[in-house]
């Protein structure tokens, strides 16, 4: 095997590198485009609580400006039911496709893993589905929560970090707001539960 780094010096070397990296790069963009993204948070409540809140859209009552003008139509937690809000000035029209709670053996607080999926419509004919996964963790003291997007195009990397980038942003705010709000909302989670 030959030894390059004896024929070159490290500059060349450098340049070299680089631009095998930026052809791989180019490669892996133009062949293989991204259209998933993927990103969690472990929220400190319980998952009755962290479900409700995300699965009846309360998440437009954080006040973060992402989400105004939330209408429904129908259950949000039903299959079907249609939810229409702006997400910052750009309306969007996401239809519920799936809502799953799974009960395992034993401590029900625990072991859980229950998803939430729904199609979001945009007006420029562009959709997106949002399938959202909850695990109860810690004797179902915390919530796990991961929000996988699913886009019908294929992205570049750049617009990918920026999802990513939101979705964090999104998700973060859910969980400050739950982790400050706990209270208040196992005690809504109750009385709605009582009621019915």
């Amino acid at each position: 095997m030959i030894d390059y780094s004896e024929l070159l010096n490290e500059e060349q070397l450098k340049e070299i590198t680089q631009s095998i990296f930026k052809n791989f790069k180019e490669i892996v963009i133009n062949t293989v485009p991204l259209s998933k993204n993927c990103e969690s948070i472990i929220v400190d409540a319980n998952i009755h609580i962290v479900f409700d809140f995300l699965t009846t859209w309360k998440i437009a009552d954080i006040g973060d400006g992402l989400m105004s003008e939330l209408t429904t139509e129908g259950d949000p937690q039903k299959v079907g039911s249609k939810i229409k809000y702006f997400y910052f000035k750009y309306p969007v029209i996401a239809i519920v496709e799936e809502v799953n709670t799974f009960f395992q053996e034993g401590n029900e607080d625990d072991n859980n893993e229950w998803n939430y999926k729904y199609k979001m419509f945009f007006k420029n004919e562009e959709s997106e589905t949002v399938n959202s996964v909850f695990v109860s963790c810690e004797n179902g003291s915390k919530t796990w929560v991961s929000v996988e997007n699913d886009i019908n195009e294929k992205i570049g990397i750049d617009k990918l970090q920026e999802l990513s980038n939101r979705k964090l942003m999104v998700l973060n705010s859910m969980k400050n707001y739950i982790e400050k709000n706990k209270e208040k909302l196992i005690i809504m989670y109750n009385n709605k539960k009582n009621s019915i």
